[in-house]
């Protein structure tokens, strides 16, 4: 974004004592004062977990439409349901406005482990932006599309619901093995509620410092994470863990995690 002028600016999630939430008054102050033009909008959230409701997505489309933004809504993770509210898309709620103002992107990728086969989507309601995108996009000599991606995303939407719902099951499972074993172990560890996608977020901040986290989590633990600092300063205590995997390696990455959170770090 900074390559093609534009200046970033973030709107961050408020943590609530009902967890994750949008800062509604903050956003409609930035939209208000910043000249902003377009908004990225990531539907489940990611890292956080939160499925947004219909209700908060109303409120979001009606400060956007109100400030004339077009909406980017990042809807990759829309799949993959994990507690909470069921997912709603942006497609759903836009209307009027806000609906010729609205970008929607997604892909089986997250939902059918396909990354790399070229399957995105790009779903543009509003006939006059499509084709803006078209002739945007045109300058820029995309990668061709696969015609393996096609034939895997489309076999994977006809045919892998059963396969999903064991995925969700054990995403399931392992959530919460990571609630069970943190509150037996490291109970002033904490886990952001995950509603949707396969990440859970947790902050360790309460036995380790921001400055060791790297450290602790790599060379004491040895484990492989993602860093909360990676998505806002605001999260530097927080580690990302991927549960859409081997119940058994969850359970080592909860063992390992635990058993060093117990011995202090800060």
């Amino acid at each position: 974004m900074k390559d093609l002028g534009r200046k970033v600016v973030s709107v961050d999630l408020q943590l609530t004592a009902d967890g994750w939430r949008i800062d509604f008054d903050q956003l409609e102050k930035t939209l208000a004062t910043q000249n902003i033009k377009a908004m990225i909008f990531c539907s489940p959230h990611n890292p956080v977990g939160r499925v947004w409701t219909r209700e908060e997505l109303e409120r979001l489309f009606a400060i956007t439409s109100h400030h004339d933004v077009t909406v980017v809504s990042d809807e990759i993770h829309g799949d993959l349901e994990v507690s909470g509210p069921k997912f709603t898309s942006a497609l759903q709620v836009a209307e009027g406005p806000a609906r010729s103002r609205l970008v929607v992107l997604n892909a089986p990728s997250k939902t059918f482990n396909l990354a790399a086969l070229l399957n995105s989507h790009i779903i543009i309601p509003d006939e006059k932006l499509r084709t803006a995108y078209d002739d945007f996009i045109k300058q820029l000599h995309p990668v061709d599309t696969s015609l393996l991606g096609q034939v895997a995303g489309e076999a994977a939407y006809r045919h892998g619901g059963a396969w999903l719902d064991k995925v969700l099951q054990v995403v399931r499972y392992n959530y919460q093995q990571l609630l069970t074993g943190l509150k037996q172990s490291a109970p002033k560890a904490t886990v952001a509620d995950l509603q949707g996608t396969y990440l859970a977020y947790v902050d360790i901040g309460a036995y380790v410092a921001p400055a060791k986290i790297k450290s602790f989590v790599e060379d004491v633990c040895g484990l492989a994470v993602d860093y909360g600092a990676w998505f806002s300063p605001k999260t530097a205590t927080y580690i990302r863990l991927n549960l859409a995997t081997d119940p058994k390696l969850v359970a080592e990455a909860i063992q390992r995690l635990t058993e060093h959170l117990a011995q202090p770090q800060l």
